[in-house]
């Protein structure tokens, strides 16, 4: 102290200060040194001046928050603070590029930012390690995250306008060798709205889903792999279902998007409040549809199953890889037969695929390709295919946006009965193609001759599984 009041040569007095108060003075006072260094360092992206402008909003009630987010915006607009403009150019860069999520990667020397576009992680930039810290803080602060809790992982939220849009944006971290990984999810309200013609169903499927959803009950599920586009599936049919005249219950971990018109419930395991006391809870409600988020557990589907039996609608989703395969699951977690046949209305199973960009070209299907092809079952193979070629509209990946590739299994009174006599996967699934079934694989090589997608998108997301030969494929010409 004596030292300081020397070399100052003013009056100091004591004062305690906790870690993210000194931080942020720190940052404050010194920003313009720091500043230098990140552009000079190229840590700040060239085009940052073109990016759209940002407002950040917090979700949060606390005034703390509140007065964190007032302090960003009040930073944003001076342009002054190295780790602020990091953030916004970070949230505008991944936004402009129609990003899902954005990482932020701590390693040994720098920190690496990459963004999820259609499905596939790109790098975005590099920050220097000496700023990691604070633009970490920064995101901590504004999310309603502890700034000082570094060893376990946080979640938090803020909210986004970016121009017109506004965004919800998810954040949580993670503890790692060299610092806190952060990943920040996009959820663009946009996207609750979408409808079925906007899904990529064949005219045929998407009859096949609207003749089920009119029913006034039985369960309609959507299975996949996680990022295979099955809540967006399941949206599509709230936005159908929605009316005056329904009483549409969600329960959701966590809502992603905020449907007008529909009472949604948010899981909270804390309280005691998990799929399954929620789903009774809402039986109460006199509910016409119910959208379960997830069937997790044994006691989660026999609920849901029953419900679905006793005069109501519900949606929800499995971790599946095909739709078949959706029923063997159901019983698998102790659920009875009966219950599965005389519950289940219909089965959706779907992946995403990039869409080929206008760039594409037509190429000569290569020897390799039609052996593969034919290996898995194929019948008259194509001797062309489109391929990605690149432009600046497409950012040089010569894919542009995703599209859905779709398995739907109706479950008619054969199918019932087979589930009900204890049928195999394969023979379900055989029954299912003899009534008219096309398979995923058939459907996604589908979109190939259709020059939608390219060989190799549907080879890295669609297993090609050898198929028996059967009636409905040859009319098929598949």
């Amino acid at each position: 102290m004596d030292e300081l009041r020397f070399v100052s040569g003013m009056d100091i007095s004591p004062r305690l200060g906790f870690r993210a108060e000194i931080k942020a003075a720190i940052e404050k006072h010194y920003a313009s040194a720091a500043l230098s260094a990140a552009e000079e360092e190229g840590a700040l992206p060239a085009e940052e001046k073109e990016l759209p402008e940002i407002e950040f909003f917090t979700t949060s009630s606390r005034e703390s928050n509140q007065e964190a987010i007032r302090e960003f915006q009040a930073d944003l607009r001076k342009q002054t603070t190295p780790a602020v403009r990091l953030v916004s150019a970070i949230i505008s860069a991944a936004a402009t590029k129609n990003a899902s999520d954005v990482h932020i990667d701590p390693q040994s020397t720098r920190t690496v930012v990459r963004i999820r576009v259609d499905g596939i992680l790109r790098d975005l930039m590099e920050v220097p390690s000496r700023l990691q810290e604070s633009l970490i803080s920064r995101i901590k602060i504004i999310s309603d995250m502890d700034i000082a809790e570094r060893r376990a992982p946080q979640d938090g939220r803020l909210l986004a306008r970016i121009g017109r849009d506004q965004i919800d944006l998810r954040v949580s971290t993670l503890p790692t060798h060299y610092g806190e990984k952060v990943v920040i999810r996009l959820l663009d309200a946009r996207s609750a709205l979408v409808h079925f013609i906007d899904l990529g169903l064949s005219q045929e499927d998407s009859d096949l889903l609207a003749q089920m959803l009119a029913e006034p009950q039985g369960m309609l599920l959507v299975t996949g792999p996680t990022g295979s586009g099955k809540t967006t599936t399941l949206y599509a049919a709230l936005n159908r279902l929605r009316s005056r005249t329904l009483n549409i219950i969600t329960v959701e971990d966590p809502i992603e998007y905020v449907l007008e018109g529909i009472n949604q419930v948010q899981v909270k395991y804390k309280l005691g409040r998990a799929f399954a006391d929620c789903l009774r809870s809402i039986l109460r409600q006199d509910p016409n549809v119910i959208m379960l988020g997830e069937i997790r557990d044994s006691e989660t589907a026999e609920i849901a199953l029953t419900a679905a039996q006793t005069g109501h609608l519900v949606l929800s989703t499995l971790h599946t890889n095909d739709s078949v395969s959706a029923i063997t699951r159901l019983i698998d977690l102790n659920v009875p037969p009966f219950l599965v046949s005389s519950s289940v209305s219909g089965i959706i199973a779907q992946r995403l695929v990039r869409r080929l960009c206008t760039c594409r070209d037509e190429v000569a299907m290569s020897p390799e390709y039609q052996a593969r092809l034919l290996a898995a079952g194929v019948e008259d193979v194509e001797t062309r295919m489109c391929i990605p070629v690149g432009c600046s509209l497409c950012d040089d990946t010569g894919y542009q946006g995703r599209i859905g590739i779709y398995e739907v299994l109706v479950a008619d009174e054969g199918i019932c009965s087979a589930i009900r006599a204890g049928a195999e996967h394969h023979e379900i699934r055989s029954l299912a193609r003899s009534n008219g079934m096309k398979l995923m694989q058939e459907q996604a090589l589908t979109k190939v001759r259709m020059g939608l997608t390219s060989l190799d998108e549907v080879l890295r997301v669609v297993p090609l599984r050898k198929l028996p030969t059967s009636p409905a494929r040859i009319a098929n010409g598949i």
